[in-house]
């Protein structure tokens, strides 16, 4: 949404973010790449009431696009890179599927939850599985019962209709507020495949979120019409 001089300075340090998530070989690194790309690009576009501006967003996109392609085709080629992309981009791997893989403690961990209503204690659950939850709705069922869970669950979904109220709205701060929303959004997504309460940056996102609410809250206030007192009779 900036100049068009600056977007070569901001594009170096842009493809070597990019970069490290590829060769973090993280499948939850790609998804939150991919799904935080595709929901600012949209927001940006839904946004803006200026065709200009929407040209720009979809021309932008279709090079982003286009680039990231031939640059995977390019790195693709580098010796061991294509077997360890093949094999991480996989959805189901081994640990995921085996007798007491992921999955499976997942059906074990929910059975578990309607024994124990108060949860059996934090990092309980890896010392008998051998693994920990990766999953942060069952986290918060077997580390802080159902209470916890409850509570957590008013938090995320509070947090993203609140959010979303506000997040189209032109305001000073709205590029901070559709930022970590977008990412908000990815994080939670993530949980359903890994522990994220232990994640410092989940509630940096969540403070900024609602820091965005109580600004629009703030500025709503001071710009409310005040009504005018009727004339005494």
């Amino acid at each position: 949404t900036g100049p068009i001089s600056r977007m070569p300075l901001l594009a170096v340090p842009l493809l070597i973010i990019t970069a490290g998530i590829f060769f973090s070989f993280s499948r939850g690194a790609w998804g939150m790449f991919g799904v935080s790309a595709i929901l600012l690009t949209g927001a940006l576009f839904l946004q803006s009431a200026s065709g200009k501006l929407r040209l720009r967003v979809a021309v932008m996109t279709i090079a982003a696009v286009s680039l990231l392609v031939i640059a995977m085709l390019v790195i693709l080629q580098l010796p061991g890179v294509s077997e360890m992309f093949s094999s991480r981009a996989q959805l189901e791997q081994s640990y995921d599927t085996a007798r007491l893989g992921r999955f499976a403690r997942y059906t074990l961990g929910f059975q578990m939850a309607l024994e124990h209503p108060l949860g059996i204690g934090p990092l309980v659950f890896g010392t008998i599985f051998g693994e920990d939850t990766h999953d942060i709705w069952l986290k918060m069922l077997m580390d802080y019962g159902w209470l916890g869970f409850v509570s957590f669950l008013t938090l995320t979904c509070w947090t993203i209709a609140a959010g979303f109220r506000i997040l189209l709205r032109d305001r000073p701060w709205q590029p901070y507020l559709l930022c970590a929303y977008v990412a908000f959004v990815g994080n939670i997504g993530l949980g359903t495949f890994i522990d994220i309460d232990h994640w410092r940056h989940v509630y940096l996102l969540l403070g900024l979120i609602w820091g965005a609410i109580a600004l629009e809250y703030r500025h709503q206030r001071q710009f409310r019409p005040v009504a005018l007192a009727a004339p005494a009779a």
